[in-house]
């Protein structure tokens, strides 16, 4: 189905006509902390909902497929207590990056499909947490000021998939996305202080390759190991 521009663009090669797919995925993550001595703490139960969209066609080519996907790879928060353990650390993080992947598929002979796209990505971040201004007076802990920092960034990356149908039971597949960068510009500040700055700072994706088999024992099941 379209949502193949997500995990191997040579998959849209498949699909016949005009096709669009809407998903959404709901997320809550729950993390109690419980030491030894002192108090048990745990995050703020926060549904999150992860929205997708793709949309793929043919445009009456036999052996030529383009597609447009929206994702958001990255896109979950959590926070903590103001008081609790965590605080000069975080209390609140969050990392949203949205995907937007045009694509181009084809289809080579009866056994070959291969498959790119391109990948603009855009991000928002943001981490708040209490510095211990009491520290520097010898008192830590008596003074705690919220301390925000806030950001944006771009990137441009690509993504390239190929499947090879051996026969009907059994297929092969790889795909390749490229690393990427991205430099966010936002502010630094600090509530009780006054303090506003203008700030930097670079985050770095990984690249992802995986190699993937196929088998299809009956018309009805299909099994799928990836590596």
């Amino acid at each position: 189905d379209p949502s193949a521009i997500a995990i191997n663009p040579a998959g849209i090669a498949q699909i016949d006509g005009t096709q669009a797919d809407i998903e959404a995925t709901v997320c809550n993550a729950y993390t109690r902390h419980a030491p030894a001595a002192g108090d048990t703490d745990r995050n703020e139960s926060q549904w999150q909902v992860v929205p997708s969209a793709f949309v793929t066609s043919d445009f009456g080519c036999k052996n030529l497929r383009f597609g447009l996907g929206v994702t958001v790879p990255n896109g979950l928060s959590s926070e903590w207590e103001e008081t609790g353990f965590a605080r000069y650390v975080t209390t609140y993080s969050s990392l949203s990056v949205a995907d937007i992947s045009p694509c181009v598929a084809a289809r080579i002979g009866d056994h070959l499909m291969v498959g790119g796209a391109a990948d603009f990505y855009y991000s928002k971040a943001e981490l708040n947490r209490m510095l211990d201004a009491g520290l520097a007076a010898g008192a830590p802990g008596a003074m705690d000021m919220k301390a925000s920092l806030e950001g944006t960034g771009n990137a441009w990356g690509f993504n390239l998939g190929a499947i090879y149908r051996i026969n009907e039971r059994h297929a092969v597949a790889a795909t390749y996305r490229h690393n990427f960068s991205i430099d966010y510009d936002g502010t630094f500040s600090v509530d009780a202080a006054g303090v506003r700055n203008d700030g930097t700072a670079t985050l770095d994706f990984p690249r992802v390759v995986v190699l993937g088999y196929s088998y299809r024992p009956t018309d009805n099941l299909k099994l799928e190991f990836d590596a």
